[in-house]
């Protein structure tokens, strides 16, 4: 992982991943008591749970952050390289182990190669029923939005786990010639279920929203997949935070 972190740190990548603006993801912190008229303790309450969202803020930043490293490492990997260039048999084997060794080390859902059709070629989940080997994606934004833009971000639905997931992908150029896409998806409720990361409070509640105000993830199961406006009133106390990558 050390080599990972370095990545990271490379001011040229950081730069990089700030102009990531193919989907806006907003953090939304939503205070659902209001301030005129509370006591003394609920006002102090209060205050915490925005204190709060300013971390659970920086929390989803750092992990997007993270995750979006993954698919560079992969695309820039020598072997992925060989193999993505003339596919055979024994190096499929090889880049199979390759990306769930990946996969296991970052954390992520699944990691898989796409050639520059959008056939993938090698996934982590090989060995499972419903690996992604052989499937066409040529028609997911992570692909066509990787390969205009040389990386992307999707939230979507898995066409074959019904899960919700948020995808991050870079193309693959060899001698200036586009050759494929590296894919790592993540899913949602991982983010959901980090208990020690999102301790809101009592009084709040926290969702990430897309520009049409769509929830993608909740800590209330039951704004998932909605959209705000349909149920829920904006906040005397709402707080937003903007983060691209």
């Amino acid at each position: 992982m050390a080599s990972m972190y370095n990545l990271f740190k490379e001011p040229e990548f950081r730069k990089a991943i700030a102009k990531w603006v193919v989907a806006l993801i907003w953090l939304i912190f939503l205070a659902v008591v209001y301030w005129a008229g509370m006591s003394f303790d609920k006002q102090r309450e209060l205050s915490l749970g925005m204190t709060n969202g300013d971390k659970l803020a920086e929390y989803f930043n750092d992990e997007f952050q993270h995750f979006s490293v993954v698919p560079k490492l992969i695309a820039e990997n020598e072997h992925v390289l060989q193999f993505i260039a003339s596919p055979k048999k024994d190096t499929r084997d090889s880049t199979n182990v390759y990306l769930q060794d990946i996969q296991r080390a970052s954390s992520a859902s699944d990691a898989y190669l796409l050639d520059s059709k959008g056939v993938v070629l090698a996934s982590s989940n090989f060995k499972s029923d419903h690996s992604y080997v052989g499937n066409e994606y040529s028609f997911r934004h992570y692909f066509v939005n990787g390969r205009a833009q040389g990386h992307a971000l999707e939230f979507a639905v898995g066409l074959r786990s019904n899960l919700r997931g948020f995808y991050f992908s870079q193309a693959i150029t060899q001698a200036e010639q586009f050759t494929g896409v590296a894919v790592i998806k993540v899913n949602v409720n991982q983010f959901e279920t980090d208990e020690a990361q999102l301790d809101t409070g009592e009084s709040s509640h926290f969702a990430i929203l897309s520009e049409s105000n769509e929830i993608y993830a909740s800590d209330v199961e039951s704004w998932r997949l909605k959209n705000k406006s349909e149920f829920l009133e904006p906040c005397l106390n709402e707080k937003r935070h903007r983060f691209a990558i």
